[in-house]
């Protein structure tokens, strides 16, 4: 692996850097005051990388909710529960407990209006019950949804992207470049992980832009499970392990009055029809 002179770390002395008792480089003060975002192009480590710290998160209490557009969280997380979302049905569930909501069988259009119904559902929730514990809400894919963030269509994301923290919630993005991702969020992460970048020339330009062009041919040359670790303005290259759960997902145990149905009728949002009250498990 070249990283251009920069120094490098791997998770053996992970800890002497932030005091960490786990395998993989996390702050969790940071966690609790800003975003966090994994990018690199495809079959890098990304999506084991999110799991392994939403396993991390969730022994130390927090609640973990995963909006997977991909279908793999069900198959290979340590997230007990998922519920597999049918574009037939478009039901959801508002729970206390982790959770996958499976949308992989969505397309792309509905994917991103099933996830603003659900959180802008979420967010009354959290704020009515004023739950305690810290929430991470996962996002597979999140260009699909963050591109232009600060548009009409991503208000509910945005609201919990900039003031998730105040009702103790932060979001974890995974995408494969920058480019696909609002700077207003990419300025709302301060723990950044970055897989090795693609050829493509924005994604290359983006990556230079944010961190000289020495860090973005230390990206173009990372090895698979490698990643660039992005800490309040510090970087450093590390080599994770890959996440393997001992515990398999299952199906939450739903009865027909938990589900909540939410039917869009494919004209405007403001014709979408759905359910106020939510269920806790």
């Amino acid at each position: 692996m070249k990283t251009q002179n920069h120094a490098t770390t791997t998770t053996g002395n992970m800890q002497n850097i932030i005091g960490y008792k786990y395998l993989y480089p996390i702050d969790f003060n940071e966690c609790k005051k800003s975003n966090i975002l994994v990018t690199g192009t495809n079959q890098q480590g990304k999506s084991r990388l999110a799991m392994a710290l939403s396993d991390v998160l969730m022994r130390e209490g927090w609640q973990v909710l995963v909006f997977d557009s991909v279908g793999v969280w069900k198959k290979k997380s340590s997230v007990p529960n998922y519920f597999d979302v049918s574009e037939k049905t478009m039901q959801y569930i508002i729970t206390d407990e982790s959770m996958i909501y499976d949308i992989s069988k969505l397309l792309p259009f509905f994917q991103r209006e099933y996830l603003e119904v659900v959180l802008a559902e979420l967010w009354n929730y959290r704020i009515e019950k004023q739950v305690n514990n810290w929430l991470l809400i996962v996002t597979e894919e999140s260009h699909l949804y963050m591109r232009f963030l600060r548009g009409l269509v991503s208000q509910n994301l945005m609201r919990f992207c900039s003031v998730g923290a105040n009702w103790k919630t932060r979001i974890l993005a995974i995408s494969p470049s920058l480019t696909g991702i609002d700077t207003e969020f990419i300025r709302l992460c301060q723990q950044r992980y970055h897989f090795k970048l693609g050829c493509e020339l924005n994604a290359k330009r983006r990556f230079r832009g944010y961190y000289s062009k020495d860090w973005q041919i230390t990206a173009l040359n990372l090895n698979v499970g490698c990643c660039i670790y992005y800490l309040n303005g510090k970087l450093t290259v590390c080599c994770v392990p890959l996440f393997i759960s001992d515990i398999k997902p299952q199906p939450l145990q739903q009865k027909q009055s938990w589900l909540k149905k939410w039917i869009y009728n494919g004209n405007t949002k403001n014709e979408c029809e759905k359910t106020v009250s939510v269920f806790s498990l």
